[in-house]
């Protein structure tokens, strides 16, 4: 860094200063409509500034004090939520640990507290262990269903990377007996419905349905065989990836031995036929224009895209999801040509949502 620049930085640093006491607020005096004013201009002084480190430390200190003295107020919430907010945005963990013992276990402020933390990566990654204590004392601590809500959501992940897919089931079930927050309450009974009837070794469920060049297809007529049932979309780029593995499967084994079975949720038609001819996509395709709402959609719970679902010959889930644990042509490894397709060949992956 040259001299000028160092001087210009200099400068700038000064300003910044000077223009940080300017915005100062009395918190001792402030009411909610004039602190909520003082929360706006905050806002745009730090957009002036580029959020500012040292302007966003200081503004989350005055919102956290402001809070402290009017806890059970919206605008109060809403200061404690923003200090948090920056907080996490220029790492400071320990100020905001300090913040979180003094919020009230029967406080509805930790639903979003609790949402800001959830999405943290940076946090949870250097401070895991902390973090999971945090939410198991709040697990046996809130009141609030809400916030109970979150802490319990969030704490079903970390179950569910572990595998205990028992505590996961558990709190999805407390989630949708509070039915306290909505966006929670979904995510938990999708998911539990995936897990108690797609789990590996459940029966598929069966279906009839017509391809787009007008053949019937049964679910039914393909226990001879394995199946795997590609649920995609010409505008998911994830899924058009893993086109190349689909073929390749294609042309190694015959479709005695293996069945693709592609379930596009595409609307328009004539875009799909030119997306198929283009990849050179032969295998069976079922077009669900309805996308997510579209009946085999809602059949096999398909909420992202791809989902994949492998099926053997007894009509049993085997493995599903692959683009989560790796590429499609893990597939291959386990269709060894030296492996017969009359033995049980894969082995149950956990699930990950």
């Amino acid at each position: 860094m040259t001299l000028h620049q160092k001087a210009i930085h200099l400068v700038l640093f000064v300003i910044f200063t000077l223009a940080a006491d300017l915005y100062g607020q009395d918190i001792s005096t402030a009411t909610d409509s004039s602190f909520a004013a003082y929360m706006d201009s905050a806002e745009t002084h730090l957009e002036k500034t580029q959020y500012y480190d040292r302007l966003q430390y200081k503004y989350a200190e005055e919102f956290f004090q402001y809070f402290l003295k009017s806890p059970n107020t919206t605008i109060g919430k809403e200061a404690l939520k923003d200090a948090c907010l920056m907080w996490i945005n220029i790492g400071e963990t320990e100020k905001l640990n300090s913040a979180l013992d003094h919020i009230a276990y029967d406080s509805d402020a930790w639903y979003d507290i609790l949402r800001l933390v959830g999405n943290s990566n940076a946090l949870k990654q250097n401070k895991y262990d902390e973090y999971i204590t945090l939410l198991n004392k709040l697990e046996k601590n809130l009141t609030d269903p809400k916030s109970r809500t979150a802490a319990l959501f969030l704490l079903s992940s970390d179950h569910l990377l572990k595998d205990n897919m028992h505590e996961v089931k558990k709190r999805y079930r407390e989630i949708i007996k509070l039915d306290a927050a909505p966006f929670y309450v979904n995510l938990a009974r999708t998911y539990l419905y995936e897990l108690e009837k797609f789990s590996i070794g459940k029966q598929a469920p069966q279906f009839k349905a017509t391809t787009i060049d007008g053949k019937q297809l049964s679910l039914e007529n393909q226990k001879s065989k394995l199946v795997i049932l590609y649920f995609w979309a010409t505008s998911c780029k994830s899924c058009v990836q893993e086109i190349r593995t689909l073929r390749m499967l294609r042309d190694k084994y015959s479709q005695k031995e293996l069945q693709i079975i592609g379930i596009s949720l595409d609307k328009d038609e004539l875009q799909l036929q030119a997306f198929l001819n283009k990849h050179m996509m032969d295998w069976p395709q079922i077009r669900q224009p309805k996308s997510y709402n579209d009946e085999l959609a809602n059949l096999y719970n398909v909420r992202v895209l791809p989902k994949t679902i492998v099926i053997n010959r007894d009509g049993k889930i085997v493995l599903k999801n692959l683009h989560r644990k790796g590429p499609i042509k893990g597939i291959a490894k386990l269709l060894k040509s030296d492996i017969s397709l009359t033995r049980q060949i894969f082995v149950p992956v956990k699930y990950s949502l």
